[in-house]
């Protein structure tokens, strides 16, 4: 019944009935169907249901933490990415701080950090790359990211004529060293 939702267009309907279903599943037979749940996420944010393709990849992620599986570094991957992209900063970085405590590999997490990071500074939003800065800003490694990210907007700033807003990035710009 879920696809079924899915395919009219009853993301919300189709979401509520795959999450009531898998709880009547045992977490073995859950298990056996990552894959399909992570094709189903991917088919939300298809469909720009970027919410709850996001809740359903940290639903996975969080449900099977301990485990080793390849889909888990992906479930990681597009709860943080999904999370920041529908404007859900606070849940993005929920998921990031999973990624330790799931034991998702070092470099997948530094890679969906940097693609957020350009994505943050590809639409402008200063706001979520100030919490991400607040978040991950005293990691040295990563104050090459940041300043790129910053300049970006920096100089975006001084195009549009948005003198405060360009004072204020180039205050952090001038504490990133």
């Amino acid at each position: 019944a879920s696809g079924l939702y899915l395919e009219i267009g009853k993301f919300q309907d189709s979401y509520n009935y795959l999450k009531m279903s898998l709880t009547l599943l045992t977490p073995q037979e859950t298990f056996e169907l990552k894959d399909k749940i992570l094709k189903i996420s991917k088919q939300y944010y298809i469909y720009q249901e970027l919410g709850l393709a996001a809740d359903l990849s940290k639903m996975m992620l969080e449900k099977y933490c301990k485990e080793k599986f390849p889909e888990k570094q992906e479930f990681f991957a597009q709860s943080a990415y999904f999370y920041l992209v529908d404007g859900k900063m606070q849940q993005s970085l929920q998921s990031f701080s999973l990624g330790k405590t799931c034991l998702i590999e070092e470099k997948k997490q530094e890679e969906v950090l940097l693609q957020n990071l350009k994505e943050l500074s590809e639409i402008q939003n200063f706001e979520g790359l100030n919490v991400y800065y607040n978040a991950f800003g005293k990691i040295e490694s990563l104050n090459k990211y940041f300043t790129d990210a910053y300049l970006i907007m920096y100089w975006s700033a001084l195009e549009y004529n948005q003198s405060e807003k360009a004072n204020q990035i180039k205050a952090i710009l001038l504490s990133l060293g």
